[in-house]
């Protein structure tokens, strides 16, 4: 996914600006393919969430649109509120059949809280 400067950009704003943790995003920049042939499946099933940005609260999430905003943005980012506190999410939901290949199995994550 080809993200548009000004979310490229929004993480510099962002740091600057009071918040009580670091938002995390835009996602896409702290994702990694395995292969590069797996990049149109996981963009369509992804989508929008790669411009998404995760925070630790709801005010944190203020933050990152009000720095959107005065970046001129037209179109904010999605926020995806996530207690930093809680550690990462384990679903408890069934693998798939082992010939199937999941979103999961060709990303890496490039950075974490």
């Amino acid at each position: 996914m080809v993200l548009t400067s000004k979310v490229r950009q929004l993480p510099r704003g962002v740091s600057h600006a009071p918040s009580s943790c670091t938002p995390i995003g835009p996602i896409g920049t702290q994702l990694r393919l395995v292969d590069a042939k797996w990049a149109v499946a996981v963009e369509v099933a992804l989508g929008s969430v790669l411009e998404s940005f995760v925070v630790d609260n709801h005010a944190d999430g203020t933050v990152v649109r009000q720095v959107a905003r005065e970046a001129g943005m037209t179109h904010l980012p999605s926020i995806i509120i996530c207690n930093y506190d809680q550690g990462p999410l384990h679903s408890p939901l069934p693998k798939p059949s082992s010939h199937l290949i999941t979103v999961s199995q060709v990303l890496l994550t490039v950075t974490c809280p």
